[in-house]
């Protein structure tokens, strides 16, 4: 009975299971056809405007889409047609047990009795035999019956490619996506305005051209509908279809007006708060030789740099006394001041000690003094905003001589406004043509508000991890694309080759919200993979990785991501040993919070001061530019 109960376990296991891929297989088409309307909708609507290289892409959006629906029926279709095969074999098992018993049978009552006296009985058991024979050639029979229509419904898909995916998808409408969107751009053409009084991208914005022609239909051979819609289909597969794909995807072709820097607030250091935090350091440095005294340390503070966030004293050692006397005081310094402290045991590039101490009162920084700079105005390369020094230095760090980033901090230390001023310092010195934006956000609250933008890549903001997923791959798809155009025109960098031809490639940043969301997600071992390759081999063709995450711990930033982003960005965190995971040494657990972070790149540390941008001041950035682009 035990082994019975087992052997009605296991194939009720076995069931389960396959259910739940078979509905896993479902559940990815259904997924795929709610993306294929989305696609439809958003094809519709860029007809309308008038806006062609949007229509272009999500047109090629949509076939891809439609290419992956038929693949995942394809699956369906032979994982049914496996589920046949096992019943099949598992009924042939069992009936062949069945004629093995019956034989058995009967060679036991040949054997205990005379055989022609019995005769009747072996005639009877060849009878049930024989119906049991015929019963196995009538499952046999039907389920070869069953095999091979599911085998020439699969041909026929095969056979007939996304054909078969146009009658079964598309069509539940009645209709094909091409004769939709030929009929829709004729429906267009009949009620278009005149093109003076079309505006599209604000008043300075010149008519957009007619409407394009659709992929499917060529208007100098419009009869042969459907040979051109399943050859334009399958040219979705071919090379120079991904690489127009791509492009119209990556590139960006069109003007830009650069919004004004009167959209963001103006502010110059506070000589008040200045000053306060100078009489705040005399009572500081008068606790702190007193404390050092108490220890027998000896020391003569030479210098006081007074900063937005913080200041720093530099300390110079007297009598016989070394670091690492001080070193072990950090906490009882700490303690005396009341107020975070950060050792420099010495300050780089000198012979002295720095204690940088927690200002009394904040001053502020903001995005639009970086970008007035001395600093902010070179746009000869593309740099990106990082903070300001103590001595409130504009920083800001070529994004090839990065070149991926890292940014790690708890809750509320800053981090958001860090992307924010990352962002719009591209926004006001970089048109579309010069930098795209991949983002991807899956708190939906930070980076939703630049859906629109044209630096945007497809104009939208990526919440989703099927979605992230995605543009992770056409990403993977467009470094190697843009490989085979160095190879093809003798470059080895993304600066050589624009340098060497008049089509202009882009650079491209992604950047990733919350990356331990997407690494704790299904696709965990795939995104870990794409990271990987992008990291390892992306920089050269100006493709660069911004990742941001809350929770700095070594499954998150693991040996792949150290290896592979050398310039890291570490704002307030818990302990020292999440410091020690992000930078490889500790400091970022004594941080003040709210902008204040350390950078760390090649080997060397900066403590900064990230800059602020408000909500406001965003909205009315993004507001500008979409009216006027």
């Amino acid at each position: 009975m035990a082994q019975s109960f087992r052997s009605y376990r296991k194939d009720m296991e076995k069931k389960r299971d396959r259910a739940k891929i078979e509905n896993e297989i479902k559940n990815s088409i259904h997924i795929l056809e709610k993306k294929r309307d989305d696609y439809i909708d958003k094809a519709k609507e860029n007809l309308r405007n008038g806006n062609k290289a949007m229509y272009n892409a999500y047109v090629s959006l949509l076939k891809n889409a439609m290419f992956n629906i038929s693949q995942s029926q394809d699956l369906l279709a032979n994982f049914i047609i496996a589920n046949d095969l096992l019943a099949m074999q598992e009924l042939n098992r069992k009936a062949m047990k069945e004629i093995t018993n019956i034989m058995k049978d009967v060679y036991k009552t040949s054997k205990a009795m005379n055989l022609k006296r019995d005769e009747k009985i072996f005639n009877k058991a060849m009878e049930k035999r024989h119906f049991t024979a015929v019963q196995l050639q009538d499952v046999l029979k039907n389920n070869q019956v069953s095999f091979a229509s599911s085998v020439n419904e699969l041909s026929d898909i095969q056979d007939n490619e996304i054909k078969e995916l146009l009658e079964d998808g598309i069509k539940k409408d009645n209709t094909d996506v091409d004769d939709m969107l030929t009929k829709l751009e004729k429906e267009f053409e009949v009620k278009e305005e005149p093109k003076e009084e079309i505006k599209v991208g604000g008043p300075s914005a010149p008519a957009p051209a007619p409407a394009p022609a659709t992929p499917s239909e060529p208007k100098d051979d419009p009869a042969p509908a459907k040979k051109d819609e399943l050859d334009d289909l399958k040219a979705v597969n071919s090379d120079s279809n991904v690489d127009e794909d791509l492009d119209a995807l990556f590139n960006y072709h069109g003007s830009y007006v650069k919004p004004p820097m009167s959209l963001l607030v103006e502010h110059n250091a506070d000589s008040a708060v200045h000053q306060a935090n100078e009489e705040d350091m005399k009572n500081v440095i008068s606790i702190l030789e007193s404390k050092l005294k108490d220890f027998g340390i000896n020391v003569e503070v030479v210098n006081c740099v007074i900063g937005a966030t913080f200041s720093r004293l530099e300390l110079k050692l007297l009598s016989n006394t070394t670091l690492a006397q001080i070193g072990k005081y950090e906490d009882d310094i700490t303690m005396a001041l009341r107020r975070k402290v950060r050792l420099l045991l010495p300050i780089p590039g000198k012979d002295l000690i720095g204690v940088e101490v927690e200002n009394a009162t904040r001053d502020a920084v903001v995005l639009r003094t970086m970008l007035e700079s001395e600093a902010g105005q070179n746009v000869s390369n593309i740099n990106l905003a990082i903070g300001v020094d103590i001595e409130y230095n504009s920083k800001f760090m070529k994004i090839d001589s990065l070149p991926h980033l890292l940014v790690a901090g708890t809750t509320g230390s800053g981090k958001s406004c860090f992307l924010h001023s990352v962002i719009n310092s591209i926004l006001f010195r970089y048109a579309p043509n010069e930098v795209r934006l991949v983002l991807i956000d899956f708190k939906r609250v930070e980076l939703g508000i630049y859906n629109g933008v044209p630096h945007i890549v497809s104009g939208k903001i990526y919440d989703e991890h099927d979605g992230a997923m995605g543009i992770l791959k056409k990403l993977d798809q467009e470094m190697e694309r843009r490989y085979g155009l160095f190879l093809e025109n003798g470059a080895h960098n993304i600066e050589e080759y624009n340098k060497n031809n008049e089509e202009k490639l882009p650079v491209i940043i992604t950047m990733i919200d919350e990356y331990a969301d997407l690494v704790g997600s299904e696709y965990q071992k795939q995104v870990e993979q794409l990271i990987q390759r992008l990291a390892q081999k992306a920089r050269a063709c100006g493709i660069h990785l911004v990742i941001s995450t809350q929770r700095p711990t070594v499954k998150v930033i693991n040996g792949v991501i150290k290896a592979n982003f050398p310039t890291r960005v570490a704002f307030s965190v818990a302990s020292h040993v999440d410091s020690q995971n992000i930078l490889d040494e500790t400091g970022a657990q004594n941080l003040v919070g709210k902008g204040d972070m350390l950078l760390g790149y090649y080997n060397k540390m900066e403590r900064l001061q990230a800059p602020f941008v408000s909500f406001e001041e965003i909205k009315n950035v993004v507001g500008f530019i979409k009216a006027n682009n």
